[in-house]
């Protein structure tokens, strides 16, 4: 390309896509997620990433089958931890991360060569509430950790404290922000007030046969407005206030689509976007008011979309833990992609303009930007012109812009 050419096509994207020249990018116009996938080929352990967590140095960590994985960014190594799977991973205060999966509890503690070695707790277990099966959560708050299984177990101080309730399932304790949430199957959710868990009022307003009590949560998230905001297994959002309840209305197109994708897990990210990921269609991408903006699954990039867990690092990338892999995703930037897999192939792109509302791309020939639909995840795309006179016409299109650079 010469100077001339990368001068004009400089030009030509400033005035199509400055917000000065132009009007803001709409949703629609979005391209792929800017998407790195780590398979196991990459890291060579099982396929299934349930969790991640990040320590002051920046490395990351990630919960996977009979090891934690420490990832620095380019290369993966394992910390053996037991034969069977870890499910989740967290950071602690005293700078150990805590683990937990079936009948396994225990923590990575630092040594003097700053490397990190597995520790088992088990032995520390009250022998009355021995095995403990599956140990599905876990969460940091105050000071202390908590795991939830059939049992409440918190850690704090050396030694475990720990709540009997008979149920029907798993207990699940989940940190989010400065409150803690227990939701017990066939009760209810609770929250912890300093030294117990009390109940929380369910919302006033009705539920579908089958989904009456708040314990059928399955995703919890910060919210701006309330406490937390949590979305249930049936597809429903709740937001709690002190040891109240109440059910958020999301949007209507919101609203169906949860109603079939089941939520699983969700995030608060720091420009204040809510990601939701579910159990087989990705993850979808809010507003502040519930709007669906941005889909991220396997049509935007994603190897696997069924979802196990999400982190958000330092770098305001976003971590999607699959049943077959990681990928980061670049949420913070307003970057996407356009590439042979939505309609530019493989010729160089000379120019760009946008003609009455309307974006146009200037290569072998002339491409118009065809609008994506952000809720069922079909990116934007662009399409060729198909008459004979293509490069006429694209000519016409750009001269007046390359007059005007």
């Amino acid at each position: 390309m010469t100077h001339r050419h990368v001068h004009v096509a400089f030009c030509l994207l400033a005035l199509a896509f400055s917000g000065v020249a132009a009007p803001a990018q709409p949703t629609d116009e979005a391209g792929r997620s800017l998407i790195t996938n780590f398979l196991p080929r990459d890291y060579k352990r099982h396929s299934q990433m349930w969790s991640a967590t990040q320590v002051a140095d920046g490395l990351l960590y990630f919960a996977n089958r009979g090891a934690v994985l420490e990832f620095d960014g380019r290369t993966w190594s394992a910390i053996p931890v037991s034969n069977t799977f870890v499910h989740r991973v967290a950071l602690a205060p005293d700078g150990h991360i805590y683990v937990c999966g079936p009948d396994l509890i225990g923590r990575l503690e630092r040594k003097a060569d700053r490397r990190f070695e597995f520790r088992s707790l088990l032995d520390l277990v009250p022998a009355e509430v021995k095995p403990l099966g599956s140990i599905a959560s876990i969460a940091v708050h105050d000071g202390a950790v908590f795991f939830g299984s059939s049992v409440v177990l918190r850690w704090r101080d050396g030694a475990f404290r720990i709540w009997k309730q008979p149920v029907s399932g798993l207990n699940s304790v989940n940190a989010v922000g400065k409150n803690l949430f227990l939701a017990r199957p066939g009760e209810g959710l609770f929250r912890w007030t300093g030294d117990d868990f009390a109940p929380i009022q369910k919302p006033d307003q009705p539920r579908p046969a089958g989904a009456e009590a708040i314990a059928l949560t399955a995703a919890y998230a910060e919210d701006p407005t309330a406490d937390a905001v949590i979305f249930t297994s049936d597809g429903h959002a709740v937001r709690i206030r002190g040891d109240r309840s109440e059910r958020w209305e999301l949007p209507a197109s919101t609203a169906a689509v949860f109603s079939q994708l089941r939520p699983r897990v969700a995030v608060r990210l720091a420009d204040g976007t809510l990601a939701v990921g579910t159990t087989t269609a990705g993850v979808f991408l809010l507003d502040s008011k519930g709007t669906i903006f941005r889909r991220i699954d396997e049509r935007s990039g994603l190897e696997n979309q069924r979802v196990l867990g999400l982190f958000e690092d330092r770098e305001s990338s976003l971590w999607v833990l699959t049943h077959n892999g990681a990928a980061r995703v670049e949420v913070g930037t307003p970057a996407t992609l356009f590439d042979r897999a939505n309609g530019l192939g493989g010729e160089a792109v000379s120019a760009f303009v946008r003609h009455r509302g309307v974006l146009y791309a200037g290569s072998s020939g002339l491409y118009r930007l065809e609008p994506g639909d952000p809720v069922q995840g079909r990116p934007a795309r662009f399409e060729k012109f198909r008459w004979v006179l293509v490069s006429e016409r694209a000519s016409s299109l750009f001269t007046r812009i390359v007059t005007v650079c």
